[in-house]
């Protein structure tokens, strides 16, 4: 509304809402002049209807009598798109053309809406037929008000114009040929009985023309220009009014042609304003295609190529090699096709290729075939041999396959300086060294080794059959040297005659990502140091590795362990990290401290946390007669600060979590279920052997161990072992030993043995057993434990008693339930 909304017939907002009864607009009261004569219009009250799913437009008037009423407009969607509804052009107001109305105000009404506000009533007492507002003065305010242009002499009138008269207060037409028409009906101001000190509403100029709520003119007199002949002249690209270029400023045609050609720069605009590259020098971001030659002059970038088949040799090895030998200092790229010059296509290989720094040998993935010839007893690809010069940099090795003939290349040559061996390739004394999408099979030793190189990345490769490792990252032989920053990333490796994938000694920092181990001899992957020979046959201690890393990686079917830890001969080994992990039908254990005869493992090893696992055993002993786990830390090496969180344990032939011969600090087992079947035996800690072992803080909880042969959780001290200040809370001990004696180790948790076990609280656990035939002997069984408190836990239904054996010296128990 307009700073009228307190006038008369003013229309504003009652309710507010929208249907029959409901009061939406008030109209207020004032007087109209309606059909010639003022009348006076009582305050009202209307209903506007509902919406619907397109907004429409309607409109309050007034009819001859001064009762107010709806004109209802046509609901439609708003055009043009985008547009507000009051700018829209669609939805349109109802037509009142040939109606006998004043209209008072235009109502929008939105779509699906329930009510309406002010900001949707339009005030339409100032336009078309009405005025509606305060005013006060003599008749020719008015007429300015109404915008009426005013002349004294009738010959300052232009033609096709209406227009007041101010001598005589007549409005007056005067038409296209000159001719001046008083208007009809209504003619003079007068007439209209004007009181100028008086608030005055809505009066009517008849028969001079309208303008339609819809933008239409319609006409009262006899030749008043309508809308169709206004969008006619001003659609007339003819210049019907003949104006020149001097009189709007605008340029001449033949100026501005001469302009658009001028190609001097006469605007100066800069080339930053341009967005392009000065004549001076720039930088280009994003790709640049050159289509034809490009010459560059001065100092460039751009990487020299080499095409291997276009360098003569005795073999393709030695064409490769040539190609090598022929880049620039600065490096480039060697090119080597699919077809070889050597047997079936092969690029035969009697000496290794050896690539300088910032070169980039690259074949057709799949397609390039590498292949060491009898005899040769080298490497296939090898950055240095010698562990003492000055590292190379930048080295890039993709798209091949390689076959290390590994029956007849059995040789393996190293001292503490250099070394080579049948490797399919091997980064040496390297930075920044990138193997990408290679195939490596039958080699002697390992398929890709990487020693003594920092920033490194090996990428969706694979490894096939090799004699030793599949993937190694090791320092061995350079104990004062390390790997730093390797990524292992989307790779393979399988049949190795040892590891799928492993670390060896003191690199730093080793990632792998997404890597597969499956059907190789000894472990899935492994992290371990081991004594190393010098040349002249003395021994030293390597160090160890640190800041190991093993996501989402999977271990499946290999001879021995999914994934080993340790033996550790020296060092400080810490820091391993096992995330998103799977192992799945090894010959021994999941996870387990590598298997070593050796009694003399002594290093410490710190901080192992193995996160979101699903370990599953076999189902078979193992070589030696014994039983597996799904976890098992033993031998001699002490553990700090171990964790296994949000993980499953299934089908072990044997324990779910195994600690036994070695002593551990720190030890957190969180939201793991271990799950038994008819062959599965889950004594979850134990440790029968009188060796000196000790387990101190411990923890665990919210877990689930469940259809076990034996007991749930069972803690069996050895003589000189110790079980102290641990937790075992929030778990669930359900159905277990179903192939147990009937003893008490058949139950859900025990604590006895014969060495110390003292200050472990037991709280809040459930066991019980609800199978058909029980098996679970006692929900908790005490027995030989000191200083220990049972609180909260509840058991029921277990086939000897809820709670066996007695409470050890200094025990409590409190709020224990049992039925």
């Amino acid at each position: 509304m307009t700073d009228r909304d307190a006038g008369s017939c003013a229309v504003d907002i009652d309710a507010g809402t929208l249907g029959s009864g409901e009061n939406t607009l008030r109209v207020r009261s004032g007087t109209a002049l309606l059909d010639g004569s003022e009348t006076d219009v009582p305050e009202q009250f209307i209903d506007v209807p509902p919406s619907s799913s397109e907004p429409r437009k309607d409109v309050v008037a007034l009819d001859s009598a001064g009762t107010a009423g709806v004109i209802t407009g046509t609901a439609e969607p708003i055009s043009p798109s985008g547009s507000s509804l009051e700018a829209a052009e669609r939805p349109a107001p109802p037509d009142l053309s040939g109606m006998d109305v004043v209209p008072l105000a235009l109502v929008l009404v939105p779509a699906d809406v329930a009510s309406i506000t002010s900001s949707e009533v339009i005030d339409l007492r100032a336009t078309g037929d009405v005025f509606a507002g305060t005013i006060s003065g003599s008749a020719a305010d008015l007429v300015e008000r109404l915008g009426i242009p005013v002349y004294d002499d009738d010959s300052d009138a232009p033609v096709d114009s209406l227009y007041f008269y101010a001598p005589e207060s007549v409005l007056k037409y005067k038409d296209g040929g000159g001719v001046v028409h008083e208007a009809d009906g209504a003619t003079a101001l007068s007439d209209l009985s004007i009181d100028t000190d008086k608030d005055w509403q809505g009066y009517a100029l008849s028969n001079v023309g309208s303008l339609a709520s819809n933008g239409d003119i319609t006409t009262g007199g006899e030749s008043v220009a309508v809308d169709s002949d206004l969008t006619a002249h001003t659609g007339d690209t003819t210049n019907p009014h003949s104006v020149t270029n001097d009189q709007v400023s605008a340029p001449s045609r033949t100026e501005f042609d001469s302009h658009a050609v001028n190609t001097s720069n006469p605007h100066s605009v800069s080339a930053s304003q341009a967005n392009a590259l000065p004549d001076t020098g720039g930088t280009v971001t994003g790709n640049v295609t050159v289509d034809g030659d490009l010459d560059v002059t001065g100092d460039h970038h751009l990487e020299t190529v080499r095409d291997a088949s276009d360098f003569s040799g005795t073999d393709g090895g030695a064409q490769i090699q040539a190609a090598i030998d022929d880049l620039p200092a600065d490096g480039g790229v060697v090119f080597v096709p699919a077809e070889g010059p050597d047997l079936n296509g092969r690029w035969d290989l009697s000496s290794a290729i050896v690539p300088a720094s910032d070169t980039h040998l690259v074949g057709v993935p799949g397609a390039t075939r590498l292949y060491l010839t009898d005899g040769t007893g080298n490497d296939m690809i090898q950055t240095d041999v010698d562990a003492t010069s000055a590292a190379k940099e930048n080295v890039v090795i993709e798209g091949f396959y390689l076959n290390g003939n590994g029956t007849n290349n059995s040789t393996w040559d190293q001292d503490d300086t250099h070394m080579r061996g049948s490797c399919g390739v091997r980064i040496l004394n390297c930075v920044d060294a990138r193997v990408r999408n290679c195939t490596v099979e039958n080699t002697y030793k390992h398929g890709i080794e990487l020693k003594k190189s920092q920033h490194c990345l090996i990428e969706d490769s694979v490894v096939d059959d090799a004699g030793d490792d599949g993937v190694s990252v090791s320092d061995t032989l350079f104990d004062t040297a390390s790997s730093e920053n390797v990524i292992v990333r989307g790779c393979r490796a399988s049949g190795s005659a040892d590891n799928g994938f492993e670390v060896d000694d003191g690199p730093v920092n080793v990632r792998f990502v997404e890597c597969h181990a499956h059907d190789n001899s000894t472990n899935g992957f492994t992290i371990h140091t081991h004594a190393a020979t010098e040349g002249d046959g003395s021994t030293y201690a390597p160090a160890a590795p640190q800041d190991i890393y093993i996501t989402d990686c999977a271990s499946v079917n290999n001879g021995q362990l999914g994934y080993a830890v340790g033996h550790h001969k020296s060092g400080t080994p810490r820091d391993y990290f096992l995330d998103g992990v799977s192992a799945t039908g090894n010959g021994e254990s999941p996870f387990r401290s590598e298997i070593s005869a050796a009694s003399d493992e002594t290093v410490e090893i710190t901080n192992v946390n193995v996160n979101d696992f699903h370990f599953e055993g076999t189902a078979e002993r193992n070589g030696a007669g014994g039983l597996t786990a799904g976890i098992r830390l033993d031998r001699a090496m002490p553990w700090n600060d171990v964790s296994f969180t949000n993980g499953v344990i299934t089908g072990t032939l044997g324990y779910g979590i195994y600690l036994r011969r070695t002593s551990v600090y720190g030890l957190t087992v969180d939201n793991v279920v271990i799950e038994g079947d008819d062959v599965a035996s889950y004594m979850v800690f134990g440790d029968t052997e009188d060796d000196d072992s000790t387990f101190k803080d411990f923890k665990f909880t919210n877990c689930t161990v469940k259809g076990g042969p034996a007991g749930g959780f069972v803690i069996n001290a050895g003589a000189s072992d110790a079980f102290v200040d641990g937790q075992i809370s929030d778990c669930t001990f359900k159905n277990n030993g179903s192939a147990g004696s009937g003893s008490r180790w058949d139950s859900g948790i025990v604590l006895a043995g014969s060495g110390t076990v003292e200050n472990i609280a037991v709280t809040s656990n459930t066991c019980y057993d609800d199978q058909g035939t029980t098996t679970q002997q006692y929900g908790i069984y005490r027995a030989d434990s000191d200083y220990c408190t049972w609180t909260g836990n509840i058991c029921h239904d277990n086939e000897q008693s809820q709670f066996g054996g007695s409470l050890g010296a200094n025990s409590k128990e409190a709020t224990n339930v049992s039925y």
